[in-house]
């Protein structure tokens, strides 16, 4: 029988249980969600869409602070961080329907994109696919890229996330969008 002393053992079972913990059970998700009401037609003013119209305000206040009361809730510091992502953007519509007929959906959206990143070093994080809004769709949940959000949040604790969008005609009904992110991060594993 060969013997170890104790403090050995604890290093090498310290070592090998931080080395050993898998992604998944280091990995926190998260929720924030957020709407906006898109103005209908208007027979006395006859306005186009504005992307302030469909993009709910200070979008990237909301994300920002949605993920550090997360982080703080969990007692995560951001160095304590080794990912931060989104594993899903989608896109509602709420109350398509009335009197039991469809009256709304996401058709004066054209394209959309969410990039993360000021000025000109913006990087995009989810792109819509061509006919993403057709007429008729009530949800959209953009193609995951999972682009890597950690190093523009470390910089300064805030997710400088911006939208660009082709707009179409102003939808026939006052829409209420819910937007909808998930966001994951994975904590080191020390």
């Amino acid at each position: 029988m060969i013997r170890l002393p104790l403090l050995t053992v604890a290093l090498a079972w310290s070592f090998l249980a931080g080395a050993c913990i898998p992604e998944d059970l280091r990995t926190l998700t998260f929720q924030i969600e957020e709407s906006v009401t898109v103005p209908g037609k208007n027979p006395l003013a006859a306005t186009g869409l504005v992307i302030d119209d469909v993009i709910p305000a200070d979008l990237a206040g909301t994300l920002s602070e949605g993920v550090q009361q997360e982080l703080n809730t969990e007692d995560v510091p951001t160095d304590a961080l080794e990912r931060l992502f989104f594993s899903e953007i989608t896109l509602t519509v709420l109350n398509p329907e009335e009197n039991g007929n469809q009256v709304r959906d996401l058709s004066f959206l054209d394209s959309l994109q969410f990039s993360i990143g000021e000025g000109d070093d913006k990087t995009p994080v989810a792109t819509s696919e061509e006919d993403a809004f057709a007429a008729g769709t009530v949800s959209y949940t953009f193609p995951n890229d999972q682009v890597e959000l950690l190093p523009f949040f470390a910089a300064n604790d805030t997710l400088e996330l911006s939208a660009d969008a082709e707009l179409g005609d102003r939808p026939n009904f006052e829409t209420t969008i819910k937007f909808f992110f998930e966001v994951k991060a994975t904590v080191k594993g020390f």
